[in-house]
Order: structure tokens, then C-alpha cells, then sequence
């Protein structure tokens, strides 16, 4: 999976919080934090929020691929 995240091009994003101005109502929240060469780099996002790098976006559908195949 490091290889698909670096591929995606996660560790070249902003770090940082990407929330919309109205935060509510039935959005998954995701915060995600990688490590690479000891340095970390922490993201926070909902869903639907054009602010996003797409890179986000990316490395976050390549963890939730990841987490299910894991069940």
C-alpha cells in the first residue's frame, strides 16, 4: 500500500485541516496521518468537501480499499 500512497502523490499535498464552512449533517469525517522518513503529515476532511486536495481523496479511497479487503 506505501507504494499506491506515493503514487497518488499524498506525501507532495498541503498537510492541514480541508472542512467546509458547514459541517453538518450525515458526512464521515476523516483524519489521516502517514509517517514517511520520520516525518509525519496529518490530514482532516469530510466528505464532500471541494477544498480537498484530490491526492486526499485518493489516499483515503486507497486505506478504506485496504481496511475492507483486511475483513
Amino acid at each position: 500500500m506505501s507504494n499506491a500512497l506515493v503514487a497518488a502523490g499524498i506525501y507532495g499535498a498541503q498537510t492541514g485541516s480541508y472542512l467546509p464552512a458547514n459541517t453538518c449533517c450525515d458526512r464521515q469525517t476523516y483524519e489521516l496521518t502517514l509517517t514517511r522518513g520520520g516525518k509525519s503529515y496529518s490530514f482532516v476532511t469530510m466528505d464532500s468537501t471541494e477544498s480537498a486536495p484530490p491526492q486526499l481523496m485518493t489516499a483515503i479511497g486507497l486505506v478504506q480499499r485496504y481496511a475492507n479487503a483486511a475483513k
